[in-house]
């Protein structure tokens, strides 16, 4: 027959029980600066820091903070980087090819970048 084994059954819930987000509200600022400073992705975000990316955004979640969409945060960098292109490119007279060997910009992004933001200037 069968023996009578006696687990030790896990603790779930109680008074103690913490969410995995709340661990990390202290780093808050640092985080909210790789998010809506550097723009990086909450798998970006995770990888730098080490943090499940979920847990990254049940705390932005948690705390209000206004989530981008991946459509908006693109818009942004390609903005952001039009500036340096334009210098490279205009400026400095860099070939497309030469900007990518150098500075990693892939020239359909540097025409993306151009062709949005070319009449801000």
């Amino acid at each position: 027959m069968y023996v009578s084994i006696d687990l030790v059954k896990p603790k779930w819930g109680g008074e103690d029980r913490k969410n995995k987000w709340e661990e990390y509200e202290s780093q808050l600022d640092e985080l909210l600066k790789l998010y809506q400073v550097d723009l990086l992705s909450f798998e970006q975000i995770a990888e730098k820091v080490n943090i499940d990316w979920w847990t990254v955004k049940s705390l932005f979640k948690a705390k209000g903070v206004k989530l981008i969409s991946h459509k908006e945060r693109s818009k942004t960098k390609r903005a952001k980087d039009y500036p340096l292109l334009y210098d490279l490119h205009y400026i400095q007279g860099l070939s497309l090819d030469q900007i990518y060997a150098k500075y990693k910009y892939s020239p359909p992004y540097i025409r993306q970048v151009f062709r949005e933001n070319h009449t801000l200037t």
